[in-house]
């Protein structure tokens, strides 16, 4: 009998497939699909899976997407991983992808990326009949993502760290094991991987969180910190499904319509709920809608609480991707738009402004337009490949920027640079040369920072905050036209 003790082969096998029992990852003679981006886990991950053949057999294919950010260097990932695939004997399907293109429409880098990956994932599994898609993350990688959201406050979906399975159709194998399990795997069995050297730079808040932070915790707090943030995890997860359990019964009763990526509810009945409740209700529809919850932050929700409580009964908000929140007297409808919203164009120009934003502030609303700010402070991964955010979002370097800010309507002989511009120009031909209406230029919102100009909103920033390669630490705002 294959020995079976810690640290070997066998016993990391039997742990996967242990893990794959517990969750119901696989049926026998599933079709697998496996991305596999050459690093240590993805390669491992396919290994494993065609080692326990025997026991669960599985008919696998290798999925490998070039996001073409490394030059050579991601051009010789894909060799590597279609040569891997060829020695296996098992299907190669790969893309390239402009990533870069992606962040330009208001991403992080590594958002984009994996934007682009899972819908590669996605797209090859629909059109070739895969039933599953297989990833390589363990425990480690869940560790450090649930210390990621703990820094950022978030709620308990985000503790619950990474899943084991979602969708149903994605699995991951090995979030069970530790990076430092699957590296003696690799070794003992002399299996051959690359490595992405944008791993190293810590300049990606997940790579500081793993090479400085996690050590650190680990020295000075407790050793077995992993093993810890892991355990949370599962209790995080199993409170949030208990807690689904209870809200969805909520979200059906207040139902009055659902279509395709649209609902009706019934205000009257979201008002009998406090807001805790109300809150979760709210983003289990719009997941319903939106088919995630990625950039959908507490501010959104706080916002959406608010239309229902309050007293205007034909208000709206616009939430990122498209998605639309419109209050009209009893229903509140969320949709998804097929474009993107656009500056509202109806009503009077609003009176005079001015607003105080605190270092502390989080969402203002301003009432004379009808709008919100959304303020979140993140780290830069990757946002100095963004030249220009888009309409509605802004990011701008942090330490550019000085509060207490203020917002209020144009007035005239303002000025500001444009980005990527040197020359000041004033507020009044930019609008005018960009067509926008006479009513709506005493719309838009100017955000100044030190009485200097620093963004209008729903249009451009200024070149003196922009985020650059050297930036740290970035301000996102959004604006949420209701």
């Amino acid at each position: 009998m294959p020995a079976l003790h810690k640290g070997s082969s066998n016993y990391l096998i039997a742990k996967v497939f242990n893990t794959i029992t517990a969750f119901g990852m696989f049926r026998p003679n599933d079709r697998v699909l496996v991305g596999v981006s050459g690093g240590p886990d993805s390669v491992a991950l396919l290994h494993v899976l065609d080692a326990m053949g025997d026991r669960l057999p599985l008919n696998l294919a290798v999925a490998h997407l070039n996001h073409g950010l490394r030059g050579e260097a991601s051009d010789r990932d894909e060799s590597f991983a279609r040569n891997l695939a060829g020695k296996m004997g098992a299907p190669f399907f790969c893309e390239q992808t402009d990533v870069y293109a992606m962040a330009a429409q208001g991403f992080s880098l590594e958002e984009a990326g994996r934007r682009a990956r899972y819908g590669f994932f996605h797209r090859i599994a629909d059109l070739h009949g895969f039933e599953k898609i297989a990833l390589g993350h363990h425990a480690d990688d869940n560790a450090e993502s649930v210390l990621m959201y703990l820094l950022r406050g978030s709620g308990i979906l985000g503790l619950s760290g990474i899943s084991p399975v979602r969708n149903p159709r994605i699995v991951r194998p090995l979030i069970r094991l530790h990076r430092k399990d699957i590296l003696r795997y690799l070794s003992e069995n002399r299996l051959n991987w690359v490595s992405d050297a944008s791993n190293e730079d810590v300049g990606f808040v997940r790579n500081r969180i793993r090479r400085q932070l996690i050590p650190q915790l680990q020295k000075q707090y407790n050793p077995q910190i992993i093993h810890a943030l892991n355990r949370l995890s599962d209790l995080a997860r199993a409170e949030e499904t208990w807690l689904v359990s209870i809200t969805t019964p909520l979200l059906k009763a207040a139902t009055v319509r659902e279509e395709i990526c649209r609902m009706e509810l019934c205000v009257r009945i979201l008002r009998t709920h406090p807001v805790g409740a109300l809150r979760r209700i709210l983003r289990q529809a719009v997941e319903r809608i939106k088919g995630d919850l990625r950039r959908i932050s507490l501010a959104h929700a706080d916002a959406a609480v608010k239309l229902v409580y309050g007293d205007n009964d034909r208000a709206g908000l616009d939430l990122p991707d498209r998605i639309r929140i419109q209050r009209n007297q009893d229903r509140l409808i969320i949709s998804k738009e097929e474009s993107c919203p656009r500056i509202r164009r109806s009503g009077p120009a609003p009176s005079g402004f001015c607003y105080t934003i605190d270092s502390d502030t989080r969402s203002l609303f301003i009432e004379p337009i009808g709008a919100y700010l959304i303020l979140t402070r993140l780290e830069n991964s990757g946002f100095q490949m963004i030249q220009n955010s888009g309409n509605s979002v802004a990011f701008m370097d942090c330490d550019c920027v000085r509060f207490p800010l203020r917002v209020r309507n144009p007035m005239p002989g303002d000025r500001f640079v444009p980005l990527g511009m040197k020359g000041r120009q004033k507020l009044k031909k930019y609008l005018i040369n960009r067509k926008v209406p006479r009513p709506l230029r005493s719309r838009c919102p100017v955000l100044l920072s030190q009485d200097q100009i620093i963004w209008i909103g729903g249009h451009q920033i200024d070149d003196s905050v922009k985020v650059t390669s050297k930036t740290r630490h970035v301000l996102k705002i959004e604006l949420l036209l209701a």
